[in-house]
């Protein structure tokens, strides 16, 4: 038990920044370094357990509350369909603009061999 937290009065609070921001930074380093190499295909398992228990360890320390824990995972987990979703729609639009461009480039080839 965190002894010091229930004499000094902390600023912890409803929702936990620390699972909040953990889960998001486990998240976000799964998405860089996670590939399809063999050794690489476990970081998200390995990730998710390391915020798993630390979660588990907040509630065990006495710093938060298990309801203040699951609310930082919820808030994170929001943040990160927002991600996905940004993410996806940006390169949906970088897609469609290669798709256009390249058509243009080889119309306009097509239309350079015509006239040649």
């Amino acid at each position: 038990m965190n002894i010091l937290h229930y004499i000094l009065r902390t600023p912890y609070s409803y929702l936990s920044g620390h699972a909040f921001r953990t889960l998001l930074l486990a998240t976000v380093a799964s998405w860089l370094w996670s590939g399809p190499e063999r050794s690489q295909r476990g970081l998200p398992y390995l990730l998710g357990a390391a915020v798993g228990g630390m979660g588990v360890a907040l509630v065990y320390l006495g710093d938060h509350w298990a309801s203040e824990v699951i609310g930082g995972y919820l808030l994170a987990a929001l943040g990160i369909a927002l991600l996905r979703r940004r993410y996806k729609s940006v390169a949906w639009r970088l897609a469609r603009a290669s798709s256009i461009v390249g058509s243009s480039e080889s119309t306009e080839a097509s239309e350079a061999s015509k006239s040649t």
